[in-house]
């Protein structure tokens, strides 16, 4: 099984008709404004901050959804313009970016 790593067999080699993946330019995997709002989710998220400033920890808390999937959304809505951070909070001793939604 790992015989190849210690020279002992020939290394593994990928067939030829393994997909091969892809990495794709960040310019690419930047949120488009007409992209965005695909996700029901998301959508709630920017209709949440355009009615009051919240970080992602009370965007998670206010639609029952993870702080992470909160903050996804946020950073998508901030690629496309959508969201700004307006300032910042201390939170356990870290600075957490507030956002504010953009009509």
């Amino acid at each position: 099984m790992i015989e190849h790593l210690f020279g002992l067999t020939a290394p593994l080699t990928r067939p030829a008709n393994a997909p091969v993946r892809r990495i794709t330019p960040l310019q690419e995997k930047r949120a488009k404004p007409e992209e965005v709002k695909r996700s029901a989710s998301r959508e709630d998220v920017h209709r949440l901050i355009c009615t009051k400033t919240m970080a992602a920890a009370e965007v998670g808390e206010a639609l029952a959804i993870s702080t992470k999937a909160a903050a996804a959304h946020l950073r998508r809505l901030e690629e496309a313009h959508q969201a700004v951070k307006c300032d910042n909070v201390i939170v356990n001793g870290r600075k957490v970016p507030k956002f504010r939604g953009v009509q």
